[in-house]
């Protein structure tokens, strides 16, 4: 194949001193050379941002950018905005590319014609990397793997796919949102032509790193529970414009599970607005039926949110003590 193809990798960065110079390394030396880096540095108070100048001085596929810390969400989407290419290809900061990754990722994306492409990456822990291969999942058609993503069986992360630039001209990252990534892949998963998934490890996801985001205990804030909430809402919405009742079922049961699950550690860490808390109340109110479906845990707890009882409040301040 030659170089006709531009491919815009876009890098959020914030506070990556440690891990950054890795990231842009394992970019800027990729087989396939027809690349734009795009960094956007969401005020980071670290030395990150001047070694990425340096980078941008040297190498003139290097696009620098720095803004005031906005959020993950708002980083990637100026990266979308000041992207030229005809693909994207997002890279988070303390993560790494295989040397050939754009040069498969493009290759599948050309030769099948498909618009969203789906690798695989590996996973560096402590103690080494870690790859489980699903060769048997290559097999799956196109259709079949825009359901699966509908319903997060495969992990709707940004990262690990290549997307064909048009899919994002209505399509950006929900400012000020955790989990940003399952507010976008539906919308994305719906209006791609053709998604294309083979098991090719090209990615390596770091989960050494403590300032992470998905990191450990971050998970347990009421406002990322909210989130969560609200990205299976947005699961919710496409379902029905796809006429799709699984996927309408199932993001009605994640939807009512993860506000229960707000509102318990609300209670016991507190953080959440009345805006937040109507929001669910209103999706609850909106589901009844459904909420008789829920798994008994969750219809105990929600009938103590419902009268403002002792037990929620007493099981989210005692797993704020463990956690």
């Amino acid at each position: 194949m030659g170089k006709e193809y531009l491919v815009s990798i876009v890098v959020p960065m914030y506070n990556s001193e440690q891990f950054i110079v890795r990231c842009v390394d394992s970019i800027l030396k990729q087989t396939y050379e027809n690349i734009e880096l795009i960094i956007v540095n969401d005020g980071s108070v670290d030395n990150g941002g001047a070694i990425c100048e340096e980078y941008a001085l040297r190498d003139n596929r290097v696009k620098y950018f720095q803004q005031a810390n906005a959020g993950i969400s708002s980083a990637r989407n100026k990266g979308i905005e000041n992207a030229s290419g005809d693909y994207i290809l997002f890279v988070d900061s303390d993560d790494w590319l295989a040397d050939n990754a754009v040069d498969t990722f493009l290759n599948i994306a050309v030769d099948e014609k498909a618009d969203i492409v789906i690798l695989e990456s590996k996973v560096a822990m402590v103690n080494g990397l870690e790859y489980t291969p699903r060769e048997n999942l290559q097999a799956l058609s196109s259709e079949q793997l825009r359901d699966d993503l509908l319903v997060d069986k495969w992990g709707n992360h940004a990262i690990v796919k290549l997307f064909e630039k048009d899919l994002w001209k209505k399509v950006r990252f929900p400012y000020g949102m955790i989990y940003e990534d399952l507010f976008t892949m539906p919308h994305l998963a719906s209006s791609a032509k053709k998604i294309v998934y083979r098991c090719k490890p090209v990615y390596f996801y770091n989960r050494c790193n403590e300032n992470s985001l998905t990191w450990g205990k971050n998970d347990f804030k009421p406002f990322h529970r909210y989130s969560k909430f609200m990205a299976y809402c947005e699961h919710e919405k496409v379902g029905r414009e796809l006429n799709k009742k699984i996927v309408v079922e199932w993001s009605i049961k994640k939807a009512l599970h993860e506000s229960i699950k707000a509102f318990v550690i609300d209670a016991g860490w507190g953080g959440l607005n009345d805006k937040q808390r109507d929001d669910m109340l209103k999706y609850i109110f909106g589901h009844k039926e459904q909420v008789k479906q829920l798994a008994l845990k969750d219809r105990v707890l929600l009938s103590s949110i419902m009268s403002d009882g002792f037990l929620y409040k007493a099981y989210g301040k005692i797993e704020a003590l463990v956690k």
